[in-house]
């Protein structure tokens, strides 16, 4: 959930996606342009050695969503 709690972000298929709490509003912020490319998913790496379970980050007010 966003800081403010209006969005949720969260990754399908590769996709990096935000809805509000209640289920509308669902917006597709960054689609994978092939088979090898995700969004918002953390590597290998980063999720093993630090725990790191996604790959975005919400600003502090909530208004920006880094990938």
């Amino acid at each position: 959930p966003s800081p403010d709690g209006r969005l949720i972000a969260y990754v399908t298929g590769g996709a990096l996606h935000v809805v509000r709490p209640d289920g509308t509003g669902e917006m597709r912020l960054a689609a994978p342009e092939g088979p090898e490319v995700t969004y918002g998913l953390t590597d290998y790496v980063s999720a093993e050695s630090m725990g790191r379970m996604h790959g975005y980050w919400w600003a502090p007010d909530g208004g920006a969503l880094l990938a």
